[in-house]
């Protein structure tokens, strides 16, 4: 009787240990819940949200399977008997299926903001979406001009008539609102996507 009180007791205070780590995890989870579930931000794209939210989902699971191992400690520990594994199992469940709704509530409405990473074989400069004050039509833009090089060995006045006057323009470097331009021997020899505070 006296070692079976204090596995008990043990058990007891195994569940509480457990309870506390689990309640730290749920915060964890919920900031990171927070920072991932928005649109995403130049450089990142919606496979990095992805990656984020899945990764919260993974961590939200772990976080309730010790909520659950707590609860089972817990109650064994104050009744002698361990609930049913099916009531344990819905903690990790019944959570999942409920932070999917959230994601999927807050995130689906959203799917068209955000920037897009641009193919190359089909990429073109659109002189209204470089125009635009969006800053995702500006950002797609630039990528495109970065990532597929439309650029590349460009004349000065072959930029200038493609994007514009830049907001600066020394001899090597000139400067749009989200991209910058070297040039060496008066020709473009590389650019860097530069995501601004505001377009406004």
């Amino acid at each position: 009787m006296p070692l079976t009180l204090l596995t008990r007791g043990l058990a007891v205070l195994g569940g509480v240990a457990l309870g506390l780590v689990a309640t730290y995890g749920l915060l964890f989870v919920l900031i990171a819940a927070a920072l991932s579930a928005q649109p995403p931000d130049y450089p990142d794209t919606w496979n990095d949200v992805a990656g984020e939210v899945g990764f919260t989902l993974a961590a939200l699971v772990v976080d309730m399977l010790l909520v659950s191992l707590a609860v089972a400690l817990l109650s064994w520990g104050a009744t002698g008997r361990w609930p049913r594994l099916r009531g344990l199992a819905l903690i990790p469940s019944v959570s999942l299926a409920v932070a999917l709704v959230l994601f999927a509530i807050d995130l689906v409405p959203e799917l068209d903001e955000g920037w897009a990473r641009p193919d190359c074989a089909s990429f073109a400069v659109s002189p209204a979406a470089w125009r635009s004050t969006d800053i995702n039509d500006r950002l797609t833009v630039s990528s495109g001009v970065q990532e597929c090089r439309v650029l590349a060995g460009k004349t000065r006045s072959q930029v200038r008539a493609l994007l514009g006057e830049p907001d600066t323009s020394k001899n090597s470097y000139w400067t749009y609102p989200t991209l910058g331009i070297w040039f060496v021997h008066g020709r473009v020899t590389e650019t860097h996507v530069q995501p601004p505070m505001d377009l406004d």
